[in-house]
């Protein structure tokens, strides 16, 4: 069974390698093509591999063909930031037929030379109710075998005009003005804590949307293909992935609208790993506390002393995630209390309810 990658695995990102040592993993990738690309896609031909992800389907591959998707799975990383590659989840869960398939147009690219495969677009959207024509345009659309790719994926963060890497200034003859703001982090969990509490909350439910998504995708396709199957039936997972989309169409939007106003305060900075954060003044001395905090920013402090002395949730099943949650959202109140928060009796019970060492949360808080 194929096993995922950790983030250690990860290789250095191509467009931070040097001249040989694109040359040596162009190399790498041109032999993975050579021995395993068509095997791989002889895999993902199966009627198994369009219903199932690849960890599903992988239960009856031999150790060869699982080793051959994870060797491809570390080239991949590679092109995380320049590419839609799916990483870290969405190549697992979408169909095997369809990841195999994407990380061979990738991993082709490379040596072509590289370029960017795939780019997300905007996603279309549909009315509630839906008549004959629209319901045969939602079936050809979430197919499982469509072709380009529409959707964006939750490791992405949408790709709209906020922020983004932000072109702005006058544009004459065609030619934009490229800005120096920072592009927004390709992942949403890479600067969703910086987000107000009611954003966050609608950006966990992506996950689940687009798993929502695939299944009316698939459940679509097997309808399309059989002639017994009933119009009531097509309407009904028509209708629903009809939904997932319009809701995560709205979700993008108020990321795109949050991230937006990040990047108008002028206060945010994206490190080499891609995660965002908030910086309280630009002049200030590292080794100085915050400056004074204005009206918004503490609310936003009490909202999350609020949710960091919290112990009542995340005692289940969901506590690995809470603790994580409960690690980026102290960072950002770091930046907005300082080192006083590690004085905080209430914080400090907190982290030891979750076993979790205050020492390794010493993070700069004023890092730039």
């Amino acid at each position: 069974m194929v096993k995922r990658i950790q983030s250690n695995e990860y290789l250095k990102r191509y467009d931070n390698m040097t001249s040989q040592e694109r040359e040596e993993y162009e190399s790498r990738v041109g032999q993975w093509l050579s021995d395993n690309a068509d095997m791989l896609a002889e895999k993902g031909d199966c009627f198994e591999a369009r219903m199932q992800n690849v960890q599903q389907v992988s239960t009856s591959w031999n150790d060869q063909e699982c080793l051959a998707f994870e060797d491809g799975v570390r080239l991949l990383s590679a092109m995380v930031p320049t590419t839609d590659t799916w990483l870290p989840d969405m190549l697992y869960i979408k169909s095997a037929k369809r990841s195999i398939k994407r990380m061979i147009e990738i991993l082709s690219a490379v040596t072509k030379p590289v370029v960017e495969v795939g780019k997300t677009g905007d996603v279309d959207t549909a009315s509630e109710t839906v008549t004959e024509e629209q319901q045969q345009n939602i079936i050809e659309k979430y197919s499982v075998d469509e072709k380009p790719e529409k959707q964006p994926d939750i490791v992405d963060s949408f790709q709209g005009n906020a922020g983004d890497g932000a072109i702005t200034g006058d544009s004459q003859n065609g030619e934009a003005q490229v800005d120096i703001v920072p592009a927004r982090p390709k992942h949403i969990d890479q600067y969703v804590h910086l987000l107000p509490q009611k954003t966050q909350e609608h950006a966990a439910l992506v996950q689940g949307l687009y798993r929502e998504l695939e299944e009316a995708r698939q459940k679509l396709d097997l309808l399309m293909n059989n002639k017994t199957s009933s119009a009531a039936d097509r309407e009904t997972w028509a209708k629903k992935a009809t939904k997932c989309d319009n809701t995560l169409r709205k979700i993008f939007d108020e990321l795109d609208a949050e991230w937006a106003k990040l990047v108008k305060a002028g206060r945010v900075v994206v490190d080499d790993l891609g995660n965002a954060r908030v910086i309280s003044s630009p002049q200030k001395d590292e080794a100085q506390e915050p400056a004074e905090l204005t009206s918004e920013q503490k609310a936003r402090r009490r909202e999350l002393r609020k949710w960091l002395t919290d112990t009542r949730r995340g005692n289940g099943a969901g506590r690995e995630d809470r603790v994580k949650q409960w690690k980026v959202n102290f960072k950002e109140y770091l930046t907005l209390e300082g080192n006083k928060a590690f004085e905080d009796e209430k914080i400090i019970e907190a982290a030891k309810h979750y076993e979790i060492d205050m020492k390794d949360l010493n993070w700069p808080p004023l890092a730039t």
